[in-house]
């Protein structure tokens, strides 16, 4: 009786430890963080200015906050999508902008290029730059 309460335990273990989710792989761990962004083409470039990067709490998959981009300030705040190595502003409207971005990190980590487009009603600004922690 010992012997089969240990193995069914020994095995709901492997099987619910197995289903967590590896924070050391996922998609959204090597985004979190404070982030330098050197802005190098767009209306405004250069400019350089810090953003941060959390976890959002969602059922809806890989999400994280981005608080600061286009140099707004910690209250602007946008939710982009984690996909490998590549971080996805869609398309939404905070603070009287629409903006959209493609964030693409290295191998390391440690540095990201940057492609977006801000839109205040008087047109496209198309922004290229680099970040890195």
């Amino acid at each position: 009786m010992r012997w089969r309460t240990f193995f069914i335990s020994s095995v709901l273990v492997f099987v619910v430890t197995g289903c967590l989710p590896d924070d050391d792989n996922d998609n959204i761990t090597q985004w979190v963080g404070e982030w330098t962004v050197r802005e190098t083409s767009g209306e405004f470039a250069p400019q350089t200015y810090t953003i941060n990067i959390s976890r959002r709490p969602s059922v809806m998959g890989d999400r994280v906050n981005v608080r600061g981009l286009y140099a707004q300030g910690n209250d602007f705040m946008v939710v982009a999508d984690a996909f490998g190595n590549d971080l996805e502003v869609p398309e939404q409207e905070v603070n009287g902008l629409t903006i959209t971005a493609l964030l693409n990190i290295n191998d390391n980590g440690d540095r990201a290029s940057l492609y977006m487009t801000v839109n205040d009603d008087s047109g496209n600004d198309q922004v290229s730059g680099e970040l890195s922690k």
